[in-house]
């Protein structure tokens, strides 16, 4: 039962002028009229009550007169439906039109807000009393790889399970990462954990058996495209325990590259097959990023180490998950510009590519074309164009393979490049006519694309927007001295002629303000979760690390 109460906001006072004699109420039934008086006119008003169900009670006569606020009647309040489950309320049994949002995993229940509020806040408080966060899951190239092409080598790690279709049952052949099994143990006493694919919900439910038979560690706490979408969405699930929520997902596009995400180096296992249940429109991932190799592949340990650190560090700041992350994430490419060649096809934007969302996550800046500032060069091979373009500019520039990029992500540390650097032949770096003048052509050709790439690229693109001016007397000034020097070689026949180490030094003499500044760039900055995960204090730790890059 609940009083019904006159609201505050009336004109009081009021008379009552007329009262509807009715035995249900809701928020479009006037329950009596009334007159009040305003600048000496009487006026006309009605009172509507803001809640629903039957009426008991009610203390209102004609002629009545109220001065201010007074219980009037009592009301058996109707069932507002809470919980809906397939079109009937979970509660009264009534059907009701769809309503309330869609919460947790399912679309075929849905929940009024009030009620939503109310789960989280007791989800929230059991997690805590637990010490538990929230892990959201991938499947596919995250922990496991899977295939519908029988391998061509039998081994007892394949594991097989069938689905029906329209032509009969499809057997898929699974294989699991590497420490899986170890990894899942380890983060179910930290995070309550949930998956969230972009495969189908009998695929799910299938993997799901598999590396959980009893239902111990993820239960039903499973979304499928069936009900996301192309899209993950973390507000849909979570809501006000956003706070509280890791991302583990081998694709940072479907998260629009969030703070909670924890990119995970795609894991192959069946050679030439990717993620069989890539949706159209998103690409594969390039080949550099990949892991193919079993005995190499420690990423769950690395893993099992980097979210031990968030969760101990979240209950003893009580921040946010992604302020955590992305803190850390920020420090590692700090202070270093990045340039792409032969990685992504020609014309492709910058800001719809892999890397360069990583990159900008992890605190460093892409541009589209080479520029004096930049540090490294991310390349597919090192005889690019680019690659020259920029070393014969800077010899100390670093020409990085695509795996470097993939290995510090992984590692939430600036790993050291030996290994990861291109080896170039010094013949590659002679000068001659014909090589800059395909260079001119191509920055003439690219001028408008670098335009438009600097614009969308905000910070990076103003800081080297006039790089053009700078590439141009660059050309002008190594034409001279080309020339200057075979000149010298005709007349002067008795001069020994420089040699490249000759030249080497004198760029490197050029540069010699910047050399200072590089090494520390080179130096890096880490984050060792084995060594660091005990740290105390996350602030002391960040403080470290800008102390380190200052």
């Amino acid at each position: 039962m609940t009083t019904l109460t006159l609201p505050t906001h009336l004109p009081y006072p009021i008379k009552v002028h007329s009262v509807t004699p009715i035995e249900i109420v809701n928020d479009r039934t006037v329950l009596f009229t009334y007159t009040y008086e305003y600048n000496n006119e009487e006026l006309p008003g009605s009172y509507t009550p803001d809640i629903k169900g039957k009426l008991i009670n009610l203390n209102v006569k004609k002629g009545q007169i109220f001065k201010k606020p007074e219980n009037i009647g009592i009301v058996e309040e109707a069932c507002v439906h809470p919980i809906v489950y397939d079109g009937l309320c979970a509660i009264c049994g009534l059907e009701v039109e769809k309503g309330g949002e869609q919460i947790g995993h399912s679309r075929e229940i849905s929940i009024s807000k009030d009620e939503i509020e109310k789960v989280e806040k007791e989800e929230r408080s059991r997690l805590i009393k637990d010490n538990r966060l929230i892990l959201v899951v991938d499947l596919d190239q995250t922990i496991i790889h899977v295939s519908i092409t029988p391998p061509k080598e039998k081994t007892n790690n394949v594991l097989t399970f069938n689905l029906p279709e329209l032509n009969g049952n499809r057997t898929y052949y699974l294989h699991l990462r590497p420490g899986l099994d170890k990894f899942l143990e380890r983060m179910n006493e930290l995070y309550e954990m949930h998956i969230y694919t972009m495969a189908t919900k009998p695929y799910a439910r299938a993997i799901c058996e598999i590396i959980d038979p009893t239902g111990r560690l993820f239960g039903d706490r499973l979304m499928s495209r069936d009900e996301s979408g192309l899209k993950k969405n973390l507000k849909r699930l979570f809501r006000k325990n956003i706070d509280m929520v890791v991302v583990l997902d081998d694709r940072g596009d479907v998260w629009d590259w969030c703070d909670q995400l924890v990119k995970v180096r795609p894991y192959v296992y069946f050679k030439n097959v990717g993620d069989i249940n890539l949706q159209p429109g998103m690409k594969e991932h390039i080949n550099g990023e990949m892991i193919d190799d079993d005995e190499k592949d420690k990423e769950l340990q690395t893993l099992s180490n980097h979210l031990s650190f968030v969760n101990k560090n979240w209950f003893q700041n009580k921040g946010s998950t992604g302020e955590i992350i992305k803190k850390i994430k920020v420090g590692i490419f700090k202070g270093l510009i990045f340039l792409f060649s032969g990685i992504y096809p020609q014309g492709q934007p910058l800001r719809t590519t892999p890397l360069y969302n990583l990159i900008l996550q992890f605190g460093g800046k892409c541009v589209p074309e080479y520029d004096p500032d930049v540090t490294h060069v991310v390349a597919a091979n090192a005889g690019t164009m680019k690659v020259k373009i920029a070393k014969r500019s800077d010899p100390l520039v670093k020409i990085v393979k695509i795996g470097w990029i993939e290995e510090c992500v992984s590692k939430w540390e600036r790993v050291n490049l030996n290994g990861w650097e291109w080896k170039i032949q010094e013949d590659d770096n002679v000068p001659d006519k014909e090589m800059w003048d395909e260079v001119e052509a191509l920055m003439g050709e690219s001028e408008s694309e670098s335009e438009c790439e600097s614009e969308c690229d905000g910070d990076a693109g103003k800081e080297h927007g006039s790089s053009g001016e700078g590439r141009g007397s660059n050309y002008n000034e190594q034409q001279s001295k080309y020339s200057d020097k075979e000149t010298e070689t005709e007349t002067e026949t008795e001069t020994e002629t420089e040699t490249e180490t000759e030249i080497n030094k004198k760029r490197s003499a050029e540069v010699a303000p910047e050399f200072s500044k590089r090494q520390k760039i080179d130096g890096g900055a880490s984050y060792n979760a084995e060594t660091d995960a005990d740290a105390e204090d996350m602030d002391d730790f960040l403080a470290e690390l800008e102390e380190e890059f200052d």
